[in-house]
């Protein structure tokens, strides 16, 4: 990495490092890394293992068919997603950045690498195969892309990454998460176009 590059990555993560008293902030930024972790993905492994027969017994705002799907599609998105970071991690092997700086990080301090960001991936990921799958209103797509970026901000103000680990990650998941989620909803039009109603042909039955 060249050496401005660097000193910029540095600057940037030490204007946003929490310090040694960050304040209430503190459990605004330990909230959104927590739900960053990737608990979400227990969550969908249970609904996307579960039998067809479940619709007849749960609610459907919990679960039904089209969700099981929507679950098992976003739960490969993200193990594939987890999958490149790890190995990315494990090629580049860069040193967190409260190791190199020798600071104390807030909350937790993970011994893994740290390019690229695993829950920046993640959260990018999972906001970008919604925005691709679904194509939501600007307001949600706005409230999920600012959800992902605040796990992202989240990773450096608790001193776990440098700013070009967040961005990174942001990219990779953010690639992720938009094409597959497309590349799967072109994949349900034509399924549904397939299943649809025929047109009659004029001069049969019913033209």
């Amino acid at each position: 990495m060249p050496a401005f590059v660097t000193q910029l990555d540095r600057a940037i993560f030490l204007a946003l490092f929490g310090g040694e008293t960050p304040g209430w902030i503190l459990y605004v930024m330990l909230g959104l890394t927590i739900v960053g972790r990737g608990y979400i993905v227990w969550a969908l492994a249970t609904l996307a293992v579960l039998p067809s027969s479940a619709a007849k017994v749960l609610p459907h705002r919990i679960f039904s068919l089209e969700r099981q799907r929507l679950a098992r599609e976003l739960l490969l998105v993200l193990v594939v997603t987890a999958l490149l970071v790890y190995g990315l991690k494990a090629i580049v092997q860069r040193p967190r950045p409260y190791l190199q700086l020798d600071l104390v990080p807030l909350g937790s301090a993970p011994r893994d690498f740290s390019f690229p960001s695993g829950h920046s991936a993640g959260a990018f990921s999972f906001a970008s195969f919604f925005i691709g799958r679904l194509r939501p209103s600007y307001r949600a797509t706005a409230a999920l892309l600012i959800f992902a970026a605040g796990i992202a901000i989240s990773r450096i103000y608790l001193g776990a990454h440098f700013p070009t680990d967040v961005l990174a990650g942001g990219l990779l998941g953010s690639a992720c998460g938009y094409f597959a989620g497309r590349a799967f909803r072109l994949r349900a039009m034509a399924r549904a176009e397939a299943s649809g109603p025929q047109l009659a042909k004029p001069g049969t039955h019913g033209a």
